[in-house]
């Protein structure tokens, strides 16, 4: 996250800046983001097609990370259209983005909870490869047991075994897209602001 006073900073300094995700409304600046709501909806509906209706989370921290705020918002807020439920003994907030911390509360989910959840949503899919290695150290059976859904559609998700269920951010194309607007901006060919949304797509594999 750059946080909005730099942002300001860089406005009235005359620097052309673009910021890639994190979007608010209200925002006023230049901004490619991706669409949480339609992610989170996603995976949700996944769930529910796959007859799995206990759903934890592995949130991740909060306090510099707007995404983070909105898909927490969004998965509690959704949970009732698909008919989910969600048991707080099976929530942990992470500590940071790692594949260690999803690792860490997903390990202390399985020591302190009475009951498995049927699936775990993870914040980015480094937290999600963690749970994925805490099941298996576990001896727990990922689908068919808990089954865990990650977000982001980064490489590493597709050589893990079993291989990780995503919500996949158009990365690339976001990046690309950043970098062809601030040319603009400084070219003079684009006038702010410029404030692109895009949809990521649920890439399904074997962990759920």
């Amino acid at each position: 996250t750059i946080h909005r006073p730099f942002l300001e900073a860089a406005r009235e300094a005359g620097i052309p800046t673009v910021v890639i995700n994190d979007f608010e409304p209200g925002f006023t600046g230049n901004i490619i983001y991706g669409d949480n709501r339609s992610g989170v909806s996603q995976s949700l509906r996944h769930l529910k097609n796959t007859g799995r209706t206990q759903v934890g989370m592995l949130h991740a921290p909060d306090d510099a990370s707007i995404d983070s705020r909105e898909r927490y918002k969004l998965w509690q807020e959704l949970l009732g259209q698909y008919e989910l439920k969600a048991d707080p003994a099976h929530y942990r907030k992470c500590d940071y983005y790692f594949e260690e911390d999803g690792y860490l509360k997903m390990m202390d989910i399985l020591q302190n909870s009475k009951t498995l959840p049927q699936a775990m949503l993870c914040f980015n899919d480094d937290i999600a490869l963690g749970a994925l290695r805490a099941l298996k150290e576990s001896g727990i059976m990922c689908p068919g047991q808990v089954a865990v859904i990650g977000y982001d559609g980064i490489f590493k998700g597709k050589v893990v075994e079993p291989s990780l269920t995503t919500v996949s951010q158009p990365l690339e194309t976001m990046g690309a897209e950043m970098v062809r607007t601030i040319i603009g901006l400084v070219e003079g060919q684009l006038e702010g602001p410029v404030q692109k949304k895009f949809s990521p797509e649920l890439v399904i594999r074997r962990s759920c």
